[in-house]
């Protein structure tokens, strides 16, 4: 007797695609709570708060944006939490994509993750490319009240960098190979052997 056993073999590109998007998640959560987006002696500002320090750097005060900084930092800061829960919808939909073994709906599942996933990208590109220019922007405005005359990107920028490239590769691993899910086909012959009756 032979009998065919079918099994489901899954592409490495979707799991670590999985991974892809976890790993954005933990980033994306990191750059948008932390306030070093931007660096500068005695001050540095993230999405919430701008920080200074007093004259010694001793006491650092921190406090909401003017309101002329608030529209572009709250756009921003917007921009980087819609990023953040459409990946995390990514990586639920990626999750059940992986669990299922319908080969059609699985299909699905990765198209809309896809798709998904560069939105997630792109709303997360445009916030780190307004801040950088609106901060200039404002610091052209108001320089004398702010003495700010060199300033860097600090840690939690460059984070929400790391966290673009994760969705981006997630993104781009999802949609490879998409049209060749491997079937796994396992014969197997047993022999019986014949029972003799009473």
């Amino acid at each position: 007797m032979m009998t065919i056993e079918a099994k489901w073999v899954e592409r490495p590109p979707k799991v670590i695609a999985f991974v892809c998007g976890l790993i954005a998640i933990i980033l994306l959560i990191i750059a948008i709570a932390a306030n070093s987006w931007i660096e500068a002696q005695d001050y540095r500002q993230g999405l919430w708060k701008i920080c200074t320090y007093d004259n010694l750097g001793d006491i650092e005060t921190c406090l909401n944006p003017e309101a002329s900084s608030r529209a572009w930092l709250l756009a921003c800061a917007i921009l980087s939490i819609v990023s953040l829960l459409v990946c995390v919808i990514v990586v639920i939909v990626t999750g059940i994509g992986l669990k299922t073994k319908d080969h059609t709906q699985k299909y699905k599942l990765y198209r809309v993750a896809t798709f998904l996933m560069f939105g997630a990208f792109v709303l997360e590109l445009i916030a780190l490319i307004v801040f950088p220019v609106m901060f200039i922007k404002d610091l052209d405005q108001k320089s004398a009240k702010m003495q700010i005359s060199e300033w860097y990107f600090a840690w939690s920028y460059g984070i929400a960098w790391g966290a673009a490239i994760f969705e981006i590769g997630c993104a781009i691993l999802l949609l490879i190979d998409k049209d060749n899910e491997e079937i796994y086909y396992k014969e197997k012959t047993t022999y019986r052997e014949p029972e003799y009756g009473h």
